[in-house]
């Protein structure tokens, strides 16, 4: 088969080929069940010494979005790849997440100024 093209050498049929982007979903999946699972399992075993008081959920989430994150490094690392066009996979990685890190901090700022806009507003409105 013809993997540019995407045609069959046999019966030259045009075959739809995977994108590799839909590829890594797995190993996010997985990632996150192993972060979610060991964070739970050490967080239970804090818990039983006394060194850990509270609900597990949010520890655990955040344990399956570090673990999908480590899952789909090698996205990561494309998206770094095209910021700093070089091969050097952990720079594109860490920058890849700090990308990320500063476009969450400016929709959070965004949200959080426009929120303030509305108080003031609705409190204006009242007196």
């Amino acid at each position: 088969m013809d993997e540019q093209l995407g045609k069959s050498s046999e019966t030259g049929a045009v075959v739809a080929d995977t994108a590799p982007e839909s590829r890594d979903w797995g190993r996010q999946i997985i990632g996150a069940l192993i972060g979610g699972a060991l964070v739970l399992i050490i967080g239970t075993v804090g818990q039983r010494l006394n060194l850990v008081s509270g609900s597990l959920t949010q520890p655990m989430l955040w344990g399956a979005v570090v673990g999908a994150l480590f899952g789909s490094s090698s996205r990561l690392e494309q998206a770094g790849r095209r910021l700093t066009r070089r091969d050097v996979p952990w720079l594109n990685i860490l920058v890849a997440l700090a990308g990320m890190a500063l476009i969450f901090t400016l929709f959070y700022v965004l949200t959080r100024g426009i929120l303030m806009v509305v108080q003031r507003f609705m409190a204006g409105a009242r007196g």
